[in-house]
């Protein structure tokens, strides 16, 4: 696709549904994500002319719903539609979370692949080890404040 006349409201539309979905604070950042300059969204903004292919990659590579990102034409954000078995999946604030963090960190799910794939005995011992770290952290902490007063 090449870039398509879009109205201006329709482009910040387009910018506002990225930076909402990849948790982004600035226009800039979207403007990364699609590989373009500061200055060349600002001329595509005022000229309302959205780069449709680049919109469409960054939709696949992060996973979100094409259609809903171009024209806003979706009633609930945080629904995410499975385009390949035609269904509607609603997510909790929490599950969006953890998206959020798994676009941002690869590690974080190759993490969640080995999980998937072990026995649910070794998944609940690996749980438990994390809590006790997570325990003992948070005791040196308090051991290390209070060494500090």
């Amino acid at each position: 696709m090449s870039a398509e006349k879009v109205t201006k409201s329709d482009l910040s539309g387009v910018i506002s549904r990225l930076m909402a979905m990849l948790d982004k604070t600035y226009e800039y950042e979207i403007g990364q994500l699609l590989d373009i300059e500061r200055t060349a969204l600002s001329q595509r903004k005022k000229r309302g002319s959205v780069p449709v292919d680049k919109v469409v990659n960054l939709c696949r590579e992060y996973g979100l719903d094409v259609n809903w990102v171009l024209t806003g034409d979706f009633s609930d954000p945080v629904a995410v539609r499975n385009t390949t078995y035609g269904e509607q999946l609603e997510l909790t604030p929490e599950e969006m979370d953890a998206l959020r963090i798994m676009r941002r960190c690869p590690e974080a799910v190759a993490v969640v692949r080995m999980m998937g794939a072990m026995d649910g005995d070794t998944q609940k011992n690996i749980q438990l080890s994390v809590q006790k770290e997570e325990l003992l952290r948070e005791l040196m902490r308090e051991r290390n404040g209070k060494r500090a007063a």
